[in-house]
């Protein structure tokens, strides 16, 4: 699940910079915030869905 969250993650951040090329008006929005709110939200998920899994599975 963690490599999934993160390969989608990493996925959408080459959709979006690919979105900077294309809509050069955006680009800071596609470049930086996009790519920083995906980073954080895979580390956010990161850091809870460990624990979310053990008391799941116990």
């Amino acid at each position: 699940m963690l490599t999934a969250v993160w390969g989608a993650a990493f996925a959408l951040m080459t959709v979006s910079t690919w979105l900077a090329i294309r809509f050069p008006s955006q680009d800071d929005w596609f470049n930086w915030v996009v790519p920083i709110a995906l980073l954080v939200g895979a580390v956010k998920f990161t850091q809870r869905y460990p624990e979310r899994y053990k008391a799941r599975v116990l």
